[in-house]
C-alpha cells in the first residue's frame, strides 16, 4: 500500500497504524470482521513471575484502555483462572 503497489489492503488495525503513507478507513463490518483474542499467563517455571504478573496487570488496568485503543487494540474483561 505505502509503496503504491496496491489500492486496498486489509490487516489488523494495530499493524496498520504505524505505517506511514496510508489512510486507515476503519474496521470491517461485523459479518466480515475476525477478532484475534490474545491470552496472557505466567509459566510455573519462570524465574521472574513477578515481572510477568506486573506486565499482565499493567495491560489489563481499566485506565490503560485509551492507550490500547489508540494503538488499535480493544480492551477485554479479565477472566481469572478461577472463573
Amino acid at each position: 500500500m505505502a509503496r503504491g503497489e496496491a489500492d486496498i489492503a486489509m490487516q489488523q488495525i494495530s499493524e496498520l497504524l504505524p505505517v506511514k503513507g496510508i489512510d486507515l478507513v476503519g474496521p470491517l463490518r461485523a459479518p466480515a470482521q475476525r477478532i484475534t483474542i490474545c491470552a496472557a499467563g505466567v509459566a510455573s517455571a519462570t524465574k521472574q513471575p513477578e515481572a510477568g504478573r506486573a506486565l499482565i496487570e499493567f495491560l489489563t488496568r481499566a485506565e490503560h484502555a485509551p492507550l490500547l485503543l489508540r494503538n488499535g487494540l480493544d480492551r477485554v474483561p479479565v477472566v481469572s483462572k478461577d472463573e
